[in-house]
């Protein structure tokens, strides 16, 4: 029964820390997503992002959104066409690769869903600064004229695995 009890009031504090008030923030006309608290936006109307970093700086929560249509000319039909094809999802992957620095090094890719559209999910490992090793985890989907990078840092391997599942899971697509 002693275990039990411990093992309920663990879950409880598990379930407390994730059950914050998260801040959900528009993307796209039909995409949101939430974050721990207010995120910091930056770049333009084409190239939007959104960055949180927690506070004990075990975590950061990153959200990039491209336009394609603003900084590319390619329109939502042409846009989803090119990703029914394998080799734009492996244009992506190594673009995304490309943009993390020889010391990235790629643990996992896998197609998933995200809220009914087709998603690349990628396990990243890099070495920060400190020598310690962060795990990126990236979200890649694309809706409409807009690319979605959906990034958490773990940052050393620190942060609490909840808050990325409460992230990835709080992305609300209509």
């Amino acid at each position: 029964m002693k275990l039990f009890l411990i093992a309920l009031s663990l879950i409880v504090s598990v379930l407390a820390k994730c059950q914050t008030n998260w801040e959900k923030v528009t993307l796209s006309n039909a995409v949101s997503i939430s974050f721990p608290s207010t995120p910091i936006q930056g770049g333009s109307a084409a190239a939007k992002s959104f960055i949180l970093r927690q506070a004990d700086s075990t975590a950061t929560f990153i959200v990039a959104v491209s336009d394609m249509q603003a900084s590319r000319g390619i329109d939502a039909a042409t846009l989803q066409a090119a990703m029914e094809q394998e080799e734009s999802w492996e244009q992506a992957k190594n673009a995304f690769m490309a943009s993390m620095g020889a010391s990235a090094k790629l643990v996992k890719d896998e197609m998933i869903t995200v809220q009914n559209l087709r998603a690349m999910l990628l396990e990243i490992d890099r070495k920060n600064d400190k020598g310690e090793t962060n795990n990126l985890s990236v979200l890649i989907f694309v809706q409409d004229v807009n690319s979605f990078n959906v990034i958490f840092n773990n940052r050393g391997g620190k942060a609490d695995k909840a808050l990325k599942e409460q992230f990835f899971k709080s992305i609300v697509v209509q």
